[in-house]
């Protein structure tokens, strides 16, 4: 059912209760949907009254289809939307003070991802960033951009690279303090 609401012909209305955080106004997958013109809700209305009193198995099975059949004829306009989606679970739709938030601590744990990267510090942790930055962003792309998953799975790890460089900066500072104590 997400693969199908991913593909942007839904607002939301017909699966969920149209969480503000992926079609409120303003968002860049509700500005990229209508852009591309991908919103269809005749097909979800099709889609729905077809799975209506059919058991879960055949169902998900009309979904899936239905989400796999709307890729081959879009794939250009739903890869687009896709890194629409990326973009704003990240928080580059701006709406707000939440949206600007977002982004200013994604693109903090990203630049001090790169720092310890280049230093040659912890880069088993950077890579567990990278990788779980990856699989984020591949879960946004075709499915949901909810930022309420990012919070499970980018932001502690996030949080961990933050206070690994800033653990390292600090001692450093220690030292060079101590060091000029003793002179």
């Amino acid at each position: 059912m997400n693969l199908l609401i991913g593909t942007g012909v839904s607002d939301g209305e017909y699966f969920h209760t149209g969480d503000p955080d992926v079609s409120g106004e303003g968002s860049l997958p509700t500005k990229f949907s209508e852009l591309l013109n991908l919103r269809d809700p005749s097909l979800m209305q099709h889609v729905r009254s077809e799975a209506d009193g059919i058991d879960v198995p055949d169902r998900n099975e009309l979904y899936t289809s239905s989400a796999v059949s709307l890729w081959k004829e879009n794939t250009l306009k739903l890869g687009i939307y896709g890194v629409a989606k990326i973009l704003h679970g990240f928080g580059f739709s701006l709406r707000g003070i939440r949206d600007v938030i977002t982004l200013g601590f994604t693109l903090l744990a990203l630049v001090c991802s790169i720092i310890l990267w280049k230093k040659n510090k912890y880069q088993i942790w950077c890579t567990f960033f990278w990788l779980s930055t990856t699989i984020l962003s591949g879960q946004m792309f075709f499915f949901l951009p909810n930022q309420r998953f990012k919070t499970v799975i980018f932001d502690p790890v996030a949080i961990l690279i933050i206070s690994l460089l800033s653990g390292s900066i600090l001692l450093k500072l220690y030292a060079n303090w101590r060091s000029m104590r003793k002179t």
